[in-house]
C-alpha cells in the first residue's frame, strides 16, 4: 500500500519539479493529470454515494467522501495556481 502512495505521489511530484523549473510547456501536462485526478475524484465520490445509500452506512465511507471532496478541491487549486501564473513574472527555482 505505501508502495502505491510513493507511486502516486511520483507522478505528481515529476511534472510539478519540472514546471517550477520553468519549462512552459508542462503547464499543460499538470493540467492535464489535474483533470484525470478530478475524474478519479468524481469516480471516487459516486461509488461511495452508491455504498452509502444501498448497504450499511459506515463512518469510513463518510470519512472517504469527505477526503474525496477535499481531493477535487485540491486539484482545482491547483489547476488555478497553473494557469494563473503570468511567463514573464514566474520565478523559477533557479532565479
Amino acid at each position: 500500500m505505501w508502495m502505491s502512495i510513493v507511486l502516486i505521489l511520483i507522478s505528481y511530484a515529476i511534472p510539478l519539479i519540472i514546471y517550477s523549473l520553468g519549462v512552459d510547456a508542462f503547464k499543460y501536462v499538470m493540467a492535464a493529470l489535474c483533470g484525470l485526478g478530478l475524474l478519479i475524484g468524481m469516480a471516487v465520490i459516486f461509488t461511495t454515494i452508491l455504498f452509502i445509500f444501498t448497504s450499511t452506512t459506515s463512518m469510513i465511507l463518510y470519512a472517504l467522501l469527505c477526503l474525496s471532496v477535499l481531493y477535487i478541491m485540491s486539484n482545482i487549486i491547483w489547476i488555478f495556481i497553473t494557469f494563473s501564473t503570468s511567463n514573464k513574472n514566474k520565478k523559477t527555482i533557479f532565479q
